[in-house]
């Protein structure tokens, strides 16, 4: 009995200390009937409401088949960015009490960005139209605002940016004070890629790796990401919009956010 309750208390013990911190905050594995319009679908998990824009059927169609990646667990079908400048946007749902610990209070509502707390992200994508340059993949925000003006509430650019030729990362600002850009160093072709991010929020500031096909299964070394990002402008965010522009389409699949790498980066 006695080496029972060891093995037992071994085994919990084991437990609390490898899985209670993982948090998954969202996941969108895009599936949905093939040839629909992302505006208005409302599956996945860990969301406020529908995906929404101003323009029924532009910006993302579903396509079929999905993204794979080596060992990566994957569902759904994918998301086909159209090229033609049109962003369709969804909240995250962060006032689930199990978040409670992860968010703040922010101008629009609860956000991600508290110091002291990690938020990883990672998504599959490849550029369909490669070599034409432009914009594709994904924008997190503080908060939505529809119209011309839903720039200024971007945050985080992730993936491709204008004109660029790298997977990257951008702190985007509207060109002011807080901008910035950090290239990675793999091309942004029309091979699929699993680009997994990390941002360790401090008080004043914010840091970020980007990792390019990191091993599903083992959380990967700092020292091998494909870009660092030491200090990025403070910033909050609770909803994304994705979609690209300039004619260049992308494929984008297994949208995770979380708060450990095995959140998002599930072994199969």
């Amino acid at each position: 009995m006695k080496v029972k309750i060891i093995l037992f208390s071994f085994i919990v013990g084991f437990l609390s200390q490898n899985f209670s911190y993982a948090t998954m905050i969202a996941y969108e594995g895009f599936d949905y009937p093939t040839g629909s319009s992302l505006n208005g679908l409302n599956g996945g998990i860990g969301w406020k409401g529908a995906w929404f824009g101003r323009k029924a059927n532009a910006g993302s169609l579903i396509a079929d088949p999905n993204m794979t990646f080596t060992g990566l667990t994957t569902s759904g079908k994918k998301s086909h960015q159209k090229g033609d400048d049109v962003r369709i946007f969804r909240y995250l749902d962060l006032e689930r009490p199990e978040l409670a610990s992860i968010v703040a209070d922010g101008a629009h509502g609860k956000v991600l960005g508290k110091p002291g707390t990690t938020v990883w992200v990672s998504f599959l994508i490849a550029c369909t139209s490669y070599p034409k340059l432009a914009h594709g993949g994904i924008h997190f925000m503080d908060g939505i605002e529809l119209g011309e003006n839903y720039k200024k509430t971007q945050r985080l650019q992730l993936g491709r940016q204008n004109m660029g030729t790298h997977w990257l990362l951008v702190r985007v600002d509207q060109g002011g004070p807080a901008a910035g850009k950090w290239d990675g160093t793999v091309t942004s072709d029309a091979t699929v890629r699993l680009l997994v991010y990390r941002f360790d929020f401090k008080d004043t500031f914010t840091e970020g790796w980007m990792w390019v096909d990191p091993i599903p299964g083992q959380a990967p070394d700092e020292g091998k990401a494909d870009l660092h990002a030491p200090k990025i402008a403070k910033f909050f965010m609770n909803a994304i919009n994705v979609g690209s522009g300039g004619g260049a389409t992308f494929d984008f699949d297994e949208l995770r956010i979380g708060t450990a790498f095995q959140d998002v980066v599930p072994q199969k």
